[in-house]
């Protein structure tokens, strides 16, 4: 029998997901970044006056700003505009229906460690790791904010390789430790030095019936916080995309508590990583 040709692949599968994971990063770093850009536009219109005056504004305000910029190039300091200080706790369910997203968080937790620190100032990054606990007792392992650098991410990296899905044989509905994290998450030692602190929880089945009012309730009191920008997100992973026995109204619930606590509703597509849902979540 003859033999099959076989043409020789130029990309492997393993390139091609590197390629579009890199390219999904920075389209995110470039809307994240956005604003940050000045609008290099031709002006139009018939006002000279009015263009005279703006650009003498704008150089005024160049000169102003010319001094701090030359003092931080001296000191050897990057110049570009970064986001202000912030922390970030992820509250992952771990139950057996999500066992993707746990696979996904041991893969990204550092890349994301680093690319949030690309885009801030200075982050933090705590993770809660929450199932459906037995007999009134929450099923909660903690790594609690650690300020992102070269001894942390490893520590965050190996607590990641520590989770794994699955549920105890108590466990008789689709219910989770939702509000249980939550409230774990709110009461975090957020760091004096952060402007903007973030909850993002990914799950995809509701809290406790007889708990989701006190989940809304604690999101909106968190948001409600002063000294800091304070956001509680939600991240639903789509039955679609997942073995989940998901209560029709999760979806509903996830929305409410993202709204109260002024953050976002994210759905889950089988085309995006948990890093790239976990960012839309913290910046819209």
């Amino acid at each position: 029998m003859k033999p099959l040709r076989r043409e020789p692949a130029i990309f492997g599968v393993a390139a091609i997901d590197l390629f579009a994971s890199a390219l999904g990063a920075f389209i995110v770093v470039a809307l994240v970044l956005l604003p940050y850009f000045p609008n290099t536009g031709d002006a139009t219109g018939t006002d000279v006056d009015a263009v005279r005056a703006r650009a003498a504004q704008a150089e005024a305000e160049r000169d102003s700003a010319r001094l701090p910029l030359e003092q931080a190039s001296e000191a050897g300091r990057p110049v570009v505009q970064a986001l202000p200080p912030i922390d970030l706790v992820i509250a992952l369910d771990t139950t057996g229906s999500m066992t993707g997203e746990v696979a996904s968080l041991r893969e990204e937790i550092a890349g994301l460690a680093e690319l949030l620190v690309s885009l801030t100032e200075d982050a933090a990054i705590g993770i809660i790791d929450f199932k459906d606990g037995c007999g009134g007792a929450p099923a909660l392992r903690i790594a609690p904010l650690r300020t992102v650098d070269g001894r942390t991410v490893p520590q965050l990296a190996a607590f990641a390789r520590s989770m794994s899905a699955g549920a105890a044989s108590c466990n008789t509905t689709p219910d989770e430790d939702f509000a249980e994290a939550l409230r774990a998450a709110t009461a975090s030692s957020w760091r004096p030095s952060s402007e903007r602190r973030s909850i993002v929880l990914v799950t995809d089945n509701p809290a406790h019936a007889h708990l989701r009012d006190q989940a809304i309730a604690d999101a909106r009191t968190f948001a409600a916080r002063s000294g800091a920008m304070h956001t509680v997100s939600t991240v639903f992973v789509d039955p679609r995309y997942s073995a989940s026995r998901s209560y029709p109204e999760t979806a509903s619930f996830l929305r409410q508590v993202a709204v109260s606590g002024g953050g976002q509703f994210v759905r889950s597509s089988e085309n995006a990583s948990l890093s790239m849902m976990i960012l839309r979540a913290i910046f819209g």
